[in-house]
């Protein structure tokens, strides 16, 4: 599937299996800080900014579906989110913050009405803020143990910790040196776990009760580590900063062993910021390194290759791809967020735009919060809503009848 050398040395990967043509760019109004497509809608993305609001969009078009402000009394306007995440079936979504006065602060949208099991988000009027840690929330991630949706969330306090969609801590884990930076949940079977990581260098895995850690690794690299599943659930990588001697930190790991399978040449991540990879058809690894998109057979480590883009690519580059991988989005140098498209993504008939547009849910977001503490109970959900309903366009974003799915 690979062309050939580029002139920065890399092989070109086959156009025709990954989104690689630019199709347009969504200019946000402030710096994006997070990235998130539906995991059903593959066309609609969630992304968070440096003010602190969130928007979606459908990258089909060139405005936003919605914007939503921060607005809470714990946290000010200029606070950076620091991650998004949706939950499996897109019903509901997390927002993890980074700290204000000392405390890092999450928010749960969750539906009323809507029907998860067909990804619709239905009516966001449950919206709950925790002030989840002391210090920056680093991330959030949602998943469900012996069929209970909770959230787990880890910080600048070290801590992993679990909590239930009405704000109460259920697990704590403490056992990290500095500060969390990662927490990766699975299953297998009936046996659900979390994998976290952390800035000292160490992997740790976390059944869901409160007996400590059941394993814990080094970490390629020195200091922090991003871990992901492919989007089967069959494969680990994680992908780390603070590599020295030029050593790549992007690797598989055996996930039952705790041994590195193998390790992915080429990746420096020379921006020194943190790591950015995503997984790809179940096949292939994409990471936002030296000023381009590179990327990997998950079964060829040793041979990289290269997506090279006439637009600049952020010094922190963003990264997120589709469930279909027939989108991709990344940040660039001007603050906008970079659709690229498979042929699939960019030749679908265009009947079709205005279906993709007619699943786009409408959303009604709650114009106070539901705050609640780590230690206190949950308290009445708040009353009165904003209502923001998408918009139907004839045209996308790209001049053409042409939608992207």
């Amino acid at each position: 599937a690979a062309g050939p050398q580029g002139e920065h040395g890399f092989r070109s990967y086959s156009k025709e299996c990954l989104p690689s043509q630019p199709a347009c760019e969504l200019p946000i109004t402030s710096r994006p800080t997070a990235l998130a497509f539906h995991p059903l809608i593959g066309t609609l993305l969630l992304a968070g900014s440096a003010s602190g609001a969130i928007s979606m969009w459908a990258v089909s078009q060139p405005e936003a579906l919605c914007d939503i402000p921060c607005r809470s009394p714990r946290l000010s306007g200029a606070v950076a989110v620091t991650r998004v995440v949706w939950s499996s079936t897109g019903a509901s979504f997390a927002v993890a913050f980074a700290a204000y006065q000392g405390i890092g602060c999450v928010h749960l949208y969750s539906p009323q009405g809507g029907d998860g099991q067909q990804g619709k988000l239905g009516l966001l009027s449950s919206r709950l803020e925790i002030a989840a840690h002391d210090g920056a929330v680093n991330d959030v991630a949602l998943t469900s143990t012996e069929g209970t949706p909770v959230m787990v969330t880890c910080g600048e306090d070290t801590a992993v910790k679990v909590w239930n969609t009405q704000g109460a801590l259920i697990h704590r884990f403490d056992g990290h040196s500095g500060p969390a930076c990662c927490v990766c949940p699975h299953s297998r079977g009936a046996v659900s776990f979390v994998f976290s990581t952390a800035k000292d260098g160490r992997i740790k895995a976390w059944l869901f009760d409160n007996k400590g850690s059941r394993v814990d690794y080094k970490a390629p690299g020195a200091y922090c580590t991003w871990m992901a599943y492919s989007a089967d659930g069959k494969r680990l990588f994680s992908c780390g900063v603070g590599a020295t001697k030029g050593e790549s930190t992007l690797v598989e790991w055996d996930d039952v062993d705790g041994d590195i399978r193998q390790v992915y040449a080429d990746f420096h991540n020379s921006g020194g910021g943190a790591a950015c990879f995503a997984t790809a058809a179940d096949q292939y690894l994409l990471a936002c390194d030296d000023g381009l998109i590179k990327v990997w057979d998950m079964d060829r480590p040793g041979d990289v290759m290269g997506l090279l883009l006439e637009t600049q690519l952020s010094d922190t580059p963003l990264l997120a791809i589709n469930s279909s991988s027939t989108l991709a989005v990344v940040t660039t140098k001007a603050d906008t967020m970079l659709v690229l498209a498979s042929p699939v993504g960019m030749h679908q008939p265009g009947v079709m735009l205005e279906a993709a547009c007619q699943r786009m849910p409408t959303f009604q977001v709650a114009s106070e919060l539901r705050t609640v503490s780590a230690t206190s109970p949950p308290v009445e959900k708040a009353r009165g809503a904003d209502v923001v309903k998408p918009k139907l366009l004839k045209r996308s974003g790209f001049g053409r009848e042409a939608p992207l799915v």
